[in-house]
């Protein structure tokens, strides 16, 4: 039976498509008027009249070639070209004026640009348009290596035969509440308010419950929906995003660009040590002004964010300083440069960032890297290159490796009551017990134990995957059609079981799989996946209708997609990460409860070297967000709360739709700053300052937790959820004080 192929991308993704080949025309048609620009020369002609005038014109110029060496026509032609530059110093988007017009034709020129479409790059570009103090003529410009945006949230629509199911192969719930349990009688927590309330108060997206039964933990997290309350995709809050984004900078004349198929290659950021001073005041101005608006009320904070934005764009010398030059590939390979002149958002996972750093000659390093070379200057050069190289902390988190498989039947025989009075809506389910086993340190697992040739590892949930049901007639029957999550873990085991398929190709996370597309390894999958999904079942069954099911045309599954986030996955090399933990920390990740541990948050100290990676080099306007380096990792919530730092260090204020307190509880400072007023050591200068980040978290780097550790935050805690009791329901939404529950 022919299946409707998946689409990963929704109408929104085509027209983005147009737009992008728009953009590009308008930007050929740029550079063509700008070669016309740069083409037209004046040139000195003697005017028509009588010989005699000819031949006196002809005296002058042979007389001021004797006298200056050079011809009237050259010196008009240096004035024009002088006049050239003086244009461009005056545009601002201006490029390095040590460099000819013509250099330049083929740079697109961008004010703010995003490199990377996920949520936190998709966010960075449209909390810019959407902010009241962002000026008409500014031009923002997003970029992603693929045709679609939204990265690792990456929803599947129009899937099953008859195209109106959702696949999630990627992130997929958010948290709005703070919910709180206990694994092994430690505390845990998950919370994403910043996610929350994008979706619910910015977006006014519709979402429910993800797991319908209330006494289970995850309960508490939700999935988005539609306007009948069928799954929508996660991707639903991203695409939204994008088209307020577009719609809004039309109506106020701001130019935004989308580029789809541009991968960054490399970065070049310019020498900016002589403004360090400057750049590091304007930080303290813009925490003071928002640290004044959150003591103050919602009008006195609406004046903080137009001080803010005006602060930073008249007063931090952006328009004096050579742009970031950033490299890509495009669409067919070609070569593309940009230039952006006042931020740079990279929302890149962090395989993909080093491999960026390293092709740019940057080589990570410490940010105050010891010198033994013989002279002052050959020091102070070396000093220079360190201070210019990315924090060495970008590679202290641990990529993590997680895999997902959705199975669709057209006859889902677990729901609806048609099979032995099956009708099993929600809870978890695993077999893992028996075909896994656990990683001790310094195990040879492979020698221990190669894996199980049988049954296919299974650990999902019945209430994830989308499943619709019509009746049937018989009471308390119905017919049922659609996916159930068959595996979603980070065991290792799993993993190659899955992989030995060889189903995924080289750098695809994402992968359709049905009985003919892949040969035979299409349908083995499929086979030994059902077999193991009816046997766990086959007590329930019983012994008659487990045979019928397994071998029953009608309750065979036709599709499924698989997704394989490691390092295999070209452009994420990870599904999460998690930073390591310091010497002679007993709390885990550093964190967890404050209690627990002797060191610093790992986590926190990660995000704040990471934000502005060229900081100590006097260059603040080249960002990072992403999950791997954040204060909460794992989820796009930790994405989104560096992008709201970089959003603050620009000079933007809480959005309004924001609670205070979530705005002051994801804030926190970066670490070259706070080694600056170390160093200063004068309490008189830096009392209003320490008292304003201490307000917001953001203290002493050796004694601060950051937003995860200070919450209990375990990332992997949803992957944990069964077994569950739950002790204190009831709360309403986007609560932040916490329901409690055991795991």
């Amino acid at each position: 039976m022919a299946r409707q192929r998946l689409s990963m991308n929704n109408n929104s993704n085509n027209n983005n498509n147009n737009n992008n080949n728009n953009n590009n025309s308008n930007s050929n048609n740029n550079n063509i008027r700008n070669n016309n620009n740069n083409s037209r020369r004046l040139s000195m002609r003697p005017a028509p009249g009588a010989l005699a005038s000819a031949l006196i014109w002809l005296l002058l110029l042979l007389f001021f070639r004797a006298a200056d060496g050079a011809s009237t026509a050259d010196q008009e032609t240096d004035n024009n070209n002088k006049n050239n530059n003086n244009k461009n110093n005056n545009n601002k988007n201006n490029n390095n004026n040590n460099k000819k017009n013509s250099d330049n034709n083929d740079i697109i020129l961008c004010d703010h640009a995003s490199v990377g479409a996920g949520p936190a790059g998709v966010y960075h570009a449209w909390r810019l348009a959407t902010h009241a103090g962002t000026p008409p003529n500014t031009t923002i410009c997003l970029f992603e290596r693929l045709n679609r945006v939204g990265g690792r949230v990456a929803s599947l629509l129009q899937a099953g035969p008859k195209g109106d199911l959702v696949v999630e192969p990627g992130a997929y719930r958010f948290c709005p509440d703070k919910i709180c349990g206990s694994i092994g009688g430690k505390k845990v927590c998950l919370w994403t308010p910043l996610v929350g309330a994008l979706i619910t108060d910015a977006l006014k997206l519709k979402s429910k419950r993800y797991n319908p039964n209330s006494t289970e933990f995850d309960h508490h997290l939700y999935k988005i929906v539609d306007e009948v309350g069928e799954d929508a995709g996660f991707a639903q809050y991203v695409w939204g995003m994008l088209q307020q984004l577009e719609a809004v900078a039309a109506a106020k004349g701001i130019t935004f660009r989308l580029f789809l198929g541009h991968s960054l290659e490399s970065i070049a950021v310019p020498s900016n040590n002589n403004n360090n001073d400057n750049n590091n005041n304007n930080n303290d101005n813009n925490n003071d002004n928002n640290n004044n608006s959150n003591n103050s009320s919602n009008n006195s904070n609406n004046n903080g964010n137009n001080n803010d934005h005006s602060n930073n764009n008249n007063n931090n010398n952006n328009n004096n300083k050579a742009p970031v030059m950033l490299n890509f590939a495009g669409p067919a390979g070609q070569a593309v440069r940009v230039a952006a002149s006042r931020s740079v958002m990279l929302n890149l996972p962090q395989q993909p960032l080093l491999g960026i750093l390293a092709a740019s000659g940057a080589a990570a390093t410490t940010t105050r890297a010891a010198t033994t070379t013989a002279t002052a200057a050959t020091a102070a050069a070396a000093a220079a290159r360190a201070a210019a190289a990315p924090p060495v902390q970008l590679h202290g988190p641990n990529p993590a490796a997680y895999m997902k498989l959705y199975v669709h039947y057209a006859d889902a025989w677990w729901r609806g009551g048609r099979y032995a009075g099956l009708n099993l809506s929600a809870g978890h389910f695993s077999n893992m017990q028996a075909i896994s086993r656990p990683v001790y340190p310094g195990q040879d697992i492979m020698h221990d134990f190669p894996g199980a040739q049988s049954p296919a590892p299974l650990q999902g949930a019945y209430h994830d995957g989308d499943v619709r049901c019509s009746s049937e007639g018989g009471a308390g029957r119905q017919h049922c059609r659609g996916y159930v999550q068959a595996h979603y873990s980070d065991d290792i085991f799993a993993l190659m079981f899955y992989r030995s398929f060889g189903v995924l190709g080289f750098g695809e996370p994402i992968v359709n799989v049905s009985r003919t597309s892949h040969g035979a390894a299409g349908a083995w999958l499929l086979d030994e996946v059902h077999a193991a999904w009816v046997q766990m079942h086959s007590d329930l069954l019983g012994t008659e209708a487990a045979e019928d099911v397994l071998h029953g045309a009608a309750t065979q599954p036709d599709h499924a997609v698989l997704s394989v986030w490691d390092a295999g996955a070209q452009g994420f090399g990870a599904a999460c990460h998690f930073s390591r933990i310091g010497v002679g920390s007993s709390g885990g990740r550093g964190g967890g409860n404050a209690s627990n541990s002797t060191t610093e948050d790992a986590a926190l100290q990660v995000a704040r070297h990471s934000l502005r990676p060229f900081l100590a080099a006097g260059e603040g306007r080249v960002f990072v967000a992403s999950e791997a380096f954040a204060p909460l990792q794992c989820w796009s919530e930790g994405a989104l709360q560096m992008a709201e730092n970089a959003l603050n260090r620009l000079g933007l204020g809480r959005p309004e739709w924001l609670p205070q307190a979530v705005y002051e509880e994801v804030l926190f400072s970066d670490a070259v700053q706070e080694e600056q007023h170390q160093q200063l050591g004068n309490s008189n200068n830096n009392n209003k300052s320490d008292n304003n980040k201490n307000k917001n978290n953001k203290g002493n780097s050796g004694q601060q937790l950051g937003f995860g550790a200070r919450h209990g935050m375990l990332p992997q805690v949803a992957l944990r959820t069964s077994g569950v009791s739950l002790q204190d329901p009831g709360l309403g939404p986007r609560q932040a004080e916490e329901v409690y529950v055991n795991i």
